[in-house]
């Protein structure tokens, strides 16, 4: 189950899964930074990493669930940097091809 593995794994899964494992593990790091800021700091630049890396996926599903993840992060975030620099990746995809990942942003 997903909601049992650890930050690392989740890094892990949402850069080598298939795009289902990638979508679902960006969506419980987004979830998870969500619901446990404090605790969630310390892997936030792991987390930002995945999410900023994924926001360019080839399935535009991943897309809409790391713009989803980058949201959740920014606001989480341990600097304003981070956050602004996450912010601004995601506003380049008001121009996706994918209505859906244009419509997330």
């Amino acid at each position: 189950d997903i909601a049992d593995l650890s930050a690392d794994e989740l890094f892990l899964q949402a850069r080598a899964g298939d795009w289902e494992a990638r979508r679902a593990a960006l969506e419980a790091i987004g979830r998870r930074a969500s619901a446990n800021p404090e605790s969630f700091r310390e892997d936030s630049p792991s987390a930002l990493a995945v999410a900023i890396g994924s926001l360019h996926d080839e399935d535009c599903h991943v897309r809409r669930a790391a713009l989803g993840c980058a949201v959740r992060l920014a606001v989480v975030a341990a600097s304003a940097e981070d956050r602004a620099s996450l912010l601004d990746r995601a506003f380049e995809l008001l121009a996706d091809e994918d209505w859906g990942v244009r419509r997330v942003a």
